[in-house]
């Protein structure tokens, strides 16, 4: 017993009436160790899955830095009193020197703040598409002094914290689920102004029929796990671009990895994605059972259905809006500009009636048992 009092007792380091022994080493380790494993309960606890519907990943992810830094500060002003060091002398010996240090860091301890803000006020969350400074980013990480971000570009932005709360700034996420973007094409004022507008219409219709594919009518189908993000190293990335996803029979999504170590992310997107499923993880691979449709529910998809052809023609009747602008600014003269209007509803009309009978090839394939 004396041994083992004699070797706890031993002394590492001693400087200036001030030593460092193995006693003191170990409850300095046994504190780090207490503090990874609280956190890491911490985050299985706010991270499981069968919580998701009462706290959404944003908000998770900010509660859970708030209580890291938390933790982390206690910790830390413990192993500092572990070794005799006691803070409030520190802080008090130290005050001239951080002023000096503040002012030259006032730029940091902006960022710093501006994080805590973000984290505690919640007006942007893991997972919200910003507008900054003209370029737009999904919010893949929230930290003390920066975020992350990814553009359209799939480049990775580091963005200091106070340009988000001291700038003006668009939450796209904000808003309902579908944003109306404006986007201006410029095109060579030689150009077939009916083959522009052509264009932009089929670019209509193809994002319609993309759409459809995603509303499931009781079959399965790859399509449906399109939207699912999956967190690939810090990354956002589609869930095709980590994994095979297999439709064996008409009522089985299954989901193979190529990492095998992304298992436990690929079910936390699948879930996070809100998609109504419930993946099973064998330790292999996903698999996910497409339960059958119940009537209410056809009736909900066809709804859904409905509400996508709406947005379809809506895009359509902006193509035609604008093509007519440019006619009626245009030199031409008032037969041509008349013809060229007529022309426009013609093409307006054709693709109309193609939306129309997509919706009904949906509509029939939703609601047929």
């Amino acid at each position: 017993m004396e041994t083992i009092t004699d070797f706890f007792n031993f002394e590492l380091f001693n400087f200036n009436n001030n030593s460092l022994s193995v006693s003191d080493l170990s409850s300095i380790i046994l504190i780090i160790v207490i503090t990874k494993l609280v956190l890491w309960i911490i985050n299985k606890a706010l991270f499981n899955k069968n919580k998701l519907h009462k706290l959404d990943k944003g908000s998770a992810f900010a509660l859970f830095q708030i209580i890291k830094y938390l933790i982390w500060i206690i910790a830390i002003t413990l192993m500092l009193e572990t070794l005799g060091i006691k803070v409030t002398i520190l802080l008090a010996g130290s005050a001239a020197l951080l002023v000096g240090v503040g002012l030259g860091l006032q730029q940091t301890f902006n960022d710093i703040l501006s994080g805590i803000i973000l984290l505690f006020e919640h007006s942007v969350k893991v997972g919200d598409i910003l507008e900054i400074d003209g370029d737009r980013v999904i919010i893949q990480e929230i930290g003390l002094r920066t975020s992350k971000g990814m553009n359209v570009r799939q480049i990775v932005v580091i963005i200091p914290n106070s340009l988000i709360t001291t700038n003006k700034v668009i939450n796209w996420s904000h808003q309902t689920q579908k944003t109306l973007f404006s986007i201006d094409i410029g095109v060579a004022y030689s150009s077939d102004v009916d083959l522009v507008i052509k264009t932009l219409e089929e670019s209509a219709i193809e994002h319609l029929e993309t759409e459809l594919l995603k509303i499931r009518a009781g079959k399965a189908n790859p399509v449906m796990l399109s939207s699912v993000m999956v967190d690939y190293y810090g990354s956002q990335t589609p869930l095709s671009q980590v994994a095979n996803v297999n439709t064996p029979d008409g009522r089985t999504i299954t989901v193979q990895p190529w990492e095998k170590s992304m298992l436990q992310e690929i079910e936390r997107g699948i879930m996070y994605a809100n998609l109504g499923f419930n993946p099973m993880n064998n330790g292999e691979t996903i698999i996910i059972n497409v339960p059958p449709l119940t009537e209410e529910r056809r009736r909900d998809l066809a709804k859904q259905a409905k509400a996508e052809t709406e947005d379809a023609k809506v895009a359509i009747r902006n193509a035609r809006k604008e093509a007519n602008s440019d006619i009626k600014n245009s030199d031409a003269s008032e037969d041509l500009q008349k013809n060229g209007e007529i022309d426009v509803q013609s093409l307006t009309d054709s693709y109309v009636k193609k939306i129309d009978d997509i919706l009904n090839g949906k509509e029939k394939e939703i609601m047929t048992v």
